[in-house]
């Protein structure tokens, strides 16, 4: 609360208290890949709403997308509430839109050749979410290494690769308000991969054709894009 001077305790979201190594065997969750949104819309019945999204990697069980929140700025927090239904999903990423909204990106199948990019929505302050739906499904970049169970790159040192989506709400007054904008990178039929957008102007309920947003066709790859929408004027970035 001091411009990052100083920093309170740390709470926990989530627990496991094996005291194994977690992913090494035995029963204890793999918690992988998490990410914080907060509701910062003036008006917004949940304003000041902290949300973490995550995987959990359960022994013998399907990954899942998982939510937690915090009501009072991070002192405590709910129980895990589930977002996806069913897949080989991870890479979640929150985002808040103006009205409270809280919405869900991930990839299913990010780590193989085709995956699928999905998000869900939560009208209630993250305790529950509707069902998921899908953007697009696309070739993901790379090459599957049967020796990881991941895609690689071969011409980069085998350096990994994964299609997860990243995602932005516009929360400004201006004319696009409430849209929601997810990027990501994949293949496009050709040799190089390039960054593409997919916006929904009804709460995510629909996606437009995803389009190209990099210009280059230079023969490289790009990887990884990062979105964000200005709150004051909706300009994406």
């Amino acid at each position: 609360s001091d411009g990052g001077a100083t920093w309170q305790k740390a709470v926990p979201i989530a627990e496991n208290l094996e005291n194994v190594k977690s992913g090494g065997g035995g029963a204890q969750p793999f918690e992988d890949k998490y990410y914080i949104a907060c509701d910062a819309s003036i008006g917004s019945p949940n304003l000041d709403n902290v949300y973490v999204t995550w995987t959990r990697f359960a022994p013998g069980q399907a990954s899942v997308i998982l939510c937690v929140t915090s009501a009072d700025k991070g002192a405590t927090w709910s129980n895990p509430v589930p977002v996806s239904q069913g897949g080989n999903v991870q890479g979640s990423m929150p985002i808040v839109g103006p009205n409270g909204e809280v919405y869900v990106a991930w990839g299913n199948g990010g780590f193989t050749k085709s995956a699928s990019l999905v998000v869900a929505r939560s009208d209630n302050g993250g305790k529950s979410f509707g069902n998921n739906k899908t953007i697009a499904n696309v070739t993901g970049e790379g090459s599957f290494d049967p020796k990881t169970g991941r895609m690689v790159l071969p011409e980069k040192d085998s350096m990994r690769i994964a299609t997860f989506p990243t995602i932005a709400v516009d929360i400004s007054h201006g004319p696009h308000r409430g849209t929601v904008y997810v990027a990501w990178q994949a293949l496009d039929n050709i040799p190089e991969a390039h960054i593409f957008l997919s916006s929904s102007a009804n709460n995510g309920n629909s996606w437009t054709t995803p389009q190209i947003v990099d210009k280059g066709f230079s023969g490289l790859d790009v990887y990884m894009p990062a979105i964000a929408c200005d709150p004051i004027n909706g300009d994406v970035v």
